[in-house]
């Protein structure tokens, strides 16, 4: 992440969010109980079967299927079970209960990096946060927060590198890095070349793949871009600006982000060729 910026997490999720004691009729549960009724017809149930299997009324099933009444949680989550959905019916009934598409615990970048498969990263002018070398880090630190002490600035320097270190060894996610050559030939000699080093170290474990964007290539980013692909299923995505965390609960726009990642990512040099530019720059 860009020191001196806050991360704002453009988040596109669907999972089971907070608890409420009822649920009321609303406008986004007919999206719900189109997808329970079509999940019940998929598992050759009929309403009455299913209602029996989770153990409540014929009649409370056909008001879900309705979008007269939203289940709670609890209810929700045994037909995702009942009906095999795998998650999807239990993502839907988020949206529908609480109008937004991610649970607010789950929008903290740490939890996002510890419980992802794959991590997409684009950045504009900097090596993304999560493949920086420790040099690379104090000079950005320096850069960007000129007010802070050197004691300061290597607390926050191992406080980062101790969670990147910890999620490298827990297995750790599969990374794909594209970010513009000129964040590296930018830098003075002894940086470019531990920041360098560091790339070619991690993608030599097999969990970074870097693709370098020529000086003159074109992109459509407008700000560093992230896709975290959870394990539990789900994709998020995050961007840095200067404001806080923005949740934007539109599932269909992550389509879009996802599409500009690829155009970026097309853009790039491919992993072999970006790996010997990295090589010269050691």
């Amino acid at each position: 992440m860009t020191p001196g910026h806050t991360l704002t997490a453009v988040c596109f999720y669907w999972m089971a969010g907070t608890r409420k004691a009822r649920y009321g009729p609303r406008m986004e549960s007919k999206g719900f109980c189109a997808s329970l009724t079509r999940a019940r017809n998929n598992a050759g149930l009929s309403k009455t079967q299913l209602a029996s299997r989770i153990g409540r009324a014929v009649s409370t099933v056909t008001r879900w299927e309705r979008g007269e009444h939203l289940p709670e949680r609890d209810d929700a989550e045994l037909l995702d079970r009942e009906l095999r959905c795998d998650g999807d019916l239990l993502r839907d009934w988020q949206v529908a209960a609480t109008g937004s598409v991610v649970p607010h615990w789950k929008q903290r970048v740490p939890w996002l990096e510890q419980n992802s498969v794959t991590i997409k990263m684009s950045g504009l002018q900097r090596v993304p946060g999560l493949v920086q070398s420790r040099e690379y880090m104090r000079f950005i630190f320096r850069v960007g927060r000129f007010r802070e002490t050197e004691e300061e600035l290597e607390r926050e320097v191992n406080e980062r590198a101790a969670r990147y270190d910890a999620l490298s060894a827990n297995g750790g996610p599969w990374i794909v890095a594209a970010f513009p050559i000129t964040a590296l030939t930018c830098l003075p000699d002894a940086v470019r070349a531990d920041q360098a080093s560091h790339l070619i170290e991690q993608t030599e474990r097999g969990r970074l793949s870097v693709h370098l964007l020529a000086a003159d290539a074109v992109t459509g980013l407008v700000s560093p871009l992230l896709l975290f692909s959870l394990r539990e299923g789900g994709v998020v995505a995050a961007s840095e600006h200067n404001r806080g965390v923005v949740v934007h609960d539109d599932p269909a726009g992550i389509g879009r982000m996802a599409n500009l990642f690829e155009q970026t990512l097309g853009a790039a040099m491919p992993a072999a060729d970006s790996r010997s530019h990295l090589k010269g720059m050691t």
